[in-house]
């Protein structure tokens, strides 16, 4: 890959522009990671089409190899093989051939030896804990075993011929779908390479932010940084002058101080003592010297300013 690594590189170097170490180790992983994926996807499109060339071309060969792989674990686990090799028309022939096999071998000895025995009862799918003793390729008491076991032998290269009859029109037609390539995203290595590709795509992306997060402003971290904007200073505030206090025009009291006189007044009509005018300085002076006032005292204030 190092041909389209270095073509790429030269290509994208000028749009990201890394300046430090591990900036140019970043941008050539993600360079890398990317020729992983182009490199993942076509190999994915071979293994397809190569699916759907060898349905074409060696479909038979090809399912007489599963059954003879799934058959080599016969001996192994034989109720469960036994039971998933009747489940496809090569199976149930590589079965029919054993049987064929063992019968041959009856018809020329006369009796099995303990391997063609162990073997038939493979077949049938008996469990070796539940072979001592008379089984079903056995003879009853009194008949020929001979006879028997051929008689056994016939049947069940019968049986599964029955079978492999029925399953025939499904291989025809798994034969058709993956003359199509249907199916063949399940197969093992169509499967390895996706994740190939995954894990590719994962680091193509992990890097590809990195190389945007550290080299989207490239002359960030080269210039120096702005100077903070000075403070506008606030104008001078002026204080506010205070109003001159508004006097009568016919009199030089101020209206404070007339209604300090009316309020020192009523103080002394309710407390019953006697009215008389007064100056501002005598007024201001009981004022001054007698008691604080309460809340009659405040409103008969208000009803005297009231009343003007």
């Amino acid at each position: 890959m190092k041909a389209d690594v270095e073509v790429r590189s030269n290509a994208w170097h000028s749009e990201f522009r890394p300046r430090l170490g591990w900036q140019e180790y970043a941008f050539t992983q993600f360079v890398l990671t990317s020729i992983k994926m182009d490199r993942c996807q076509k190999n994915v499109n071979a293994a397809i089409n190569d699916y759907g060339a060898r349905a074409s071309t060696s479909w038979e060969e090809d399912r007489k190899l599963e059954a003879a792989v799934t058959a080599a674990k016969l001996a192994d686990q034989p109720e469960w093989i036994s039971r998933q090799l009747q489940t496809t028309r090569h199976g149930c022939e590589l079965m029919i051939d054993r049987w064929d096999q063992l019968g041959r071998s009856l018809r020329s000895s006369g009796e099995w030896k303990e391997a063609e025995r162990s073997l038939a009862l493979d077949l049938i799918g008996l469990l070796p804990s539940l072979r001592d003793g008379q089984t079903s390729i056995d003879a009853s008491e009194g008949a020929d075993p001979l006879a028997h076991q051929l008689a056994f032998v016939s049947a069940e290269i019968e049986r599964l011929e029955e079978v492999a009859d029925r399953l025939a029109d499904l291989d025809a037609n798994a034969r058709a779908s993956a003359r199509a390539t249907y199916g063949a995203e399940l197969t093992k290595p169509v499967q390895l390479l996706l994740r190939y590709e995954r894990e590719a795509t994962k680091g193509f992306h992990g890097y590809l932010n990195e190389l945007r997060r550290e080299l989207s402003e490239p002359t960030a971290t080269l210039s120096a940084p702005p100077a903070p904007p000075k403070p506008v200073p606030l104008p001078p505030r002026t204080p506010t002058p205070l109003p001159a206090p508004v006097r009568d025009p016919e009199s030089s009291l101020t209206y404070r101080d007339v209604a300090e006189a009316g309020f020192a007044s009523a103080i002394a009509i309710r407390r019953g003592s006697e009215f008389a005018p007064v100056g501002v300085s005598v007024v201001h002076s009981c004022h001054a010297g007698g008691q604080s006032p309460n809340r009659r005292d405040r409103r008969a204030v208000k009803a005297l300013s009231r009343r003007g």
